[in-house]
């Protein structure tokens, strides 16, 4: 682009020139667009056509002046860079000069790195980078600076001559090594340097940070802090007031803990401290989910009505949970009670008595625990029992025989009332039939009938 403003205005310039001699020249587009590219070093050879200028003076010169020949011919060899420009072909007779051919020639070479310069002081988060490169090149080098750790373009210009190269404001993350490469089509050329920027330890954007974890009783949690810093920090967990051990690689820390218990929930303080100044940050294991499974169920008595049953709770995780004691049955099963945990604790002892049963039936039976997130999806502990016998009390036996006993012996001592009474009416009615009998009429002697 450049080059072609420099022909325009040259072209102008050679318009005013012949129209002070008195003469307007003509150019076509295919005049206007005679370019010649060389690579540096190489030579160029063109004659100017001057057919009709029979008996003028010929000669070449460049629109700088600083190049003059003689001649039709225009013949240049080990051509520089400083020698691109416009090449006009004159023919004068007299007075009278007049253009009748012109080139521009375009001196090609390679990218060229001359400087890059960064500061020489110290760099601190949120400062100002102020960078500059200078590049040499025909045509003008693509020229880009790069982040090796981000893969940032920083700066990206088709560019020859000094360029100014700014980062504002600086962060942590932009520490590291840098590439400057400048590209054109002729070769290929890169340098890099080292960044270093002073800043407070804080979690590296780059990498993920997960700050909430909700491991179960039993498995495998990880706390991990990759870093951003420099000069690298130094690293301090602490839960529930104590000092927790880490394992530090450079810029990273963690925090392993391979089997969870219920002490191991809570918030885990994290504190990276450098020279520069002090990084803190709180992650949380978090308990969450289903209840474990409850433990140890035993039949501690049974009746012919009710059992008494005993367990131990699992964790609720931080979750009020409901025991519900089910029955076993062909198909599915039946609720036989449901009640609230209100300990505060896991791994207590919970007993239960549970009534209405039916007496001489086997019952096989398990506890439950569901809380909000529902239950534990697993295998239950389960426990079988046979309620007793439906069987008299011996003081419910001792009153029915006593019962008895009184009833039969009124009924004894009615019998015999009776029967006494019948048998005095009988004997009463045999002595009144024998007077009957002695005064009847046929009982007279020497009376006949």
């Amino acid at each position: 682009m450049f080059y072609n403003i420099l022909l325009s205005c040259v072209f102008v310039l050679i318009g005013f020139i012949n129209l002070a001699s008195g003469e307007m020249p003509q150019y076509s587009n295919k005049e206007q667009n005679r370019t010649k590219e060389i690579l540096e070093g190489g030579s160029i050879d063109i004659v100017c056509n001057n057919s009709g200028h029979g008996g003028y003076f010929i000669y070449w010169q460049s629109s700088d002046k600083q190049f003059h020949l003689n001649g039709s011919e225009l013949l240049i060899t080990n051509i520089e860079r400083g020698q691109t420009g416009l090449y006009v072909c004159y023919a004068v007779v007299g007075s009278n000069s007049e253009v009748i051919d012109y080139i521009f020639i375009d001196v090609l070479y390679p990218a060229k790195i001359l400087l890059w310069e960064t500061p020489s002081y110290k760099l601190y988060q949120n400062d100002t980078l102020n960078m500059v490169v200078q590049i040499e090149g025909n045509p003008p080098p693509t020229t880009m600076i790069i982040s090796e750790k981000t893969s940032r373009v920083v700066f990206k210009e088709d560019v020859a001559g000094s360029k100014n190269v700014t980062i504002e404001p600086v962060k942590c993350n932009d520490m590291g090594t840098y590439f400057l490469q400048s590209v054109n089509r002729f070769s290929s050329v890169s340098l890099t340097k080292n960044i270093t920027v002073y800043c407070v330890p804080y979690a590296n954007p780059d990498v993920p940070t997960t700050f909430d974890i909700t491991p179960r009783l039993g498995e495998e949690a990880v706390l991990e802090m990759h870093a951003a810093a420099y000069p690298r920090p130094n690293y301090t967990w602490w839960h529930n007031g104590r000092n927790v051990e880490h394992l530090d690689d450079g810029y990273t820390s963690n925090v392993k803990i391979e089997n969870m218990a219920v002490d191991d929930y809570g918030s885990y303080h994290l504190e990276m401290e450098n020279p520069v100044g002090v990084g803190n940050y709180i992650f949380h294991i978090i308990p969450t989910g289903p209840p474990e499974p409850t433990k140890n169920l035993t039949v501690l008595k049974s009746t012919s009505r009710s059992v008494t049953l005993s367990w131990v709770s699992g964790y609720d995780y931080n979750d009020t949970q409901t025991f519900f004691v089910i029955k076993h049955q062909s198909g599915g099963y039946t609720n036989l009670a449901a009640f609230k945990d209100l300990s505060d604790y896991s791994g207590d002892t919970v007993t239960h008595t549970i009534d209405n049963l039916k007496p001489d039936v086997s019952y096989n039976v398990s506890v439950i625990a569901n809380n909000k997130n529902g239950q534990y999806q697993g295998q239950f502990e389960s426990v079988t029992f046979t309620t007793q016998g439906s069987q008299l009390s011996t003081g419910l036996i001792v009153s029915i025989v006593i019962s008895a006993s009184v009833v039969l012996s009124l009924c004894l001592v009615g019998i015999c009332i009776v029967c006494m009474r019948n048998k005095c009416r009988s004997g009463y009615k045999s002595m009144e039939g024998s007077i009957e009998f002695s005064n009847s009429a046929d009982s007279v002697p020497g009376k006949r009938v």
